[in-house]
């Protein structure tokens, strides 16, 4: 999941360079090996970045929501690394590459503003490549719900990626409901319409 918000990115571009388009539900947005052109920003919805291995299964690498950016590395190579797929019916909005690198070499404000998203995304990538070194399901998705109430909340809204999650913590669905049931069992986690309350 992402887990930051670029909004304050979108501020530094005219609305004539922004460009609008909606999904639909697993519409592809680009293909790993698709010449970069453009950058992205969710702005409802969710679109998740896959590859995948050489027997058809699918790693997510991340999930952008509301606000969040999806491919900005990319503009500084010149083919996407991942599929870029909407999970649930979403809008995104786009910045050519062409105008995003005119303000990218004139503006050190936007360069400061991209880089900190960066490293989030950098922070991220790390901390799941950790997650997927610990064993129990159970453990796996405690430490992940934990990395996302990092900010100190202590309720999660999972409402829109809940039969997301497994992907990401390089487990099965079924795997994900039997941990989330021994986190309640255990009086860690209480769920509630989508939400999940760290006790």
């Amino acid at each position: 999941m992402a887990v930051y918000d670029l909004h304050s990115i979108k501020n530094f571009f005219s609305s004539d360079q922004l460009s609008d388009r909606t999904l639909e539900k697993e519409e592809v947005l680009f293909r790993e090996g698709d010449d970069v052109h453009s950058m992205f920003f969710v702005l409802e919805g969710e679109v998740r970045a896959e590859t995948y291995l050489p027997d058809g299964k699918a790693i997510v690498f991340f999930r952008a929501l509301n606000g969040a950016a999806l491919s900005e590395e990319a503009l500084f190579m010149p083919r996407y690394l991942f599929t870029a797929i909407a999970s649930v019916p979403a809008r995104v909005r786009s910045i050519s590459k062409v105008d995003f690198f005119e303000r990218f070499r004139n503006d050190p404000k936007f360069q400061e503003a991209l880089f900190s998203c960066l490293a989030e995304r950098y922070s991220e990538s790390m901390m799941i490549r950790e997650l997927l070194a610990i064993k129990s399901a159970e453990e796996r998705l405690y430490t992940w719900l934990h990395w996302q109430a990092r900010g100190g909340e202590k309720v999660i809204d999972l409402s829109v990626i809940i039969g997301g999650i497994a992907p990401q913590l390089g487990l099965t669905k079924e795997s994900v409901y039997r941990a989330f049931s021994k986190l309640e069992k255990h009086g860690k986690v209480k769920r509630e319409d989508g939400k999940v309350t760290l006790l």
